[in-house]
């Protein structure tokens, strides 16, 4: 069994997953789908939620204090009244509705189980699938779009994958580019973030709700919007 499904639906995955879905929507509305979404350990398009109790109380205590969860609650919901959770992968694709998306998933029953979602909901057209986040940069290759958006979400620290999401932000930059990259860690101190890929600046927002910490580093056109709707759901907003 994968050991994502224990974790599915928790803190950290609303924290995560409503931070997601308000950046690709506001991508979606200024570049359309001339994107791409990129997942460094994307587990599956939906899942079964293990507390869907613990689910409804984490997201009740958060909407209390912050207007920005309410876009997520919705959409989830649908999904965990019946039982199910609708995973970032799938939250990104429904939102953003890229051009083009690359998932990697290391777990080879995992990735065969991603693989069929996709074909079912008719995204594998324009979906691709690798098995290690380390292939990524060849997959990809050197890629012309206007918008961007990478998670990055891996069991390890995040630093160990750093050098390839350098890789890729690199073989994406430009100067016209509104991208954003989300990162999330899971430690019981303050999480030293890395220095920002090439062409993009941050963290230019932090969120610290032990042990889940995120940030969200983007590209020069992308910080204000971006900070702005991370503000309305309580993440930190960097000021230079």
């Amino acid at each position: 069994m994968n050991i994502q499904l224990g974790n599915v639906g928790n803190r950290g995955d609303i924290l995560k997953h409503a931070a997601l879905i308000q950046l690709a929507e506001v991508l979606r509305q200024r570049v359309g789908p001339e994107s791409v979404y990129i997942e460094t350990h994307a587990y599956l398009l939906y899942s079964f939620i293990v507390d869907a109790r613990d689910w409804k109380h984490q997201s009740l205590r958060l909407t209390q204090t912050w207007c920005g969860y309410h876009a997520y609650i919705e959409r989830e919901t649908k999904w965990v009244e019946r039982g199910r959770y609708r995973c970032s992968a799938g939250l990104a694709l429904d939102v953003l509705s890229p051009d083009l998306a690359f998932l990697a998933e290391i777990d080879l029953q995992t990735r065969r189980q991603l693989k069929r979602q996709l074909r079912e909901a008719g995204f594998s057209n324009r979906v691709m699938v690798t098995e290690s986040t380390d292939r990524l940069p060849a997959v990809i290759g050197k890629r012309e779009c206007n918008g961007f958006l990478m998670l990055v979400d891996p069991f390890e620290n995040p630093r160990e994958c750093w050098p390839t999401v350098s890789c890729i932000a690199q073989a994406i930059e430009h100067a016209e580019l509104m991208g954003a990259i989300e990162v999330f860690a899971y430690a019981d101190k303050a999480f030293d973030w890395p220095s920002p890929p090439a062409g993009f600046k941050g963290p230019i927002a932090t969120v610290d709700q032990y042990p889940f910490q995120l940030a969200v580093y983007a590209t020069a056109l992308f910080e204000k919007p971006a900070q702005e709707l991370l503000g309305d759901l309580g993440w930190i907003c960097s000021i230079e």
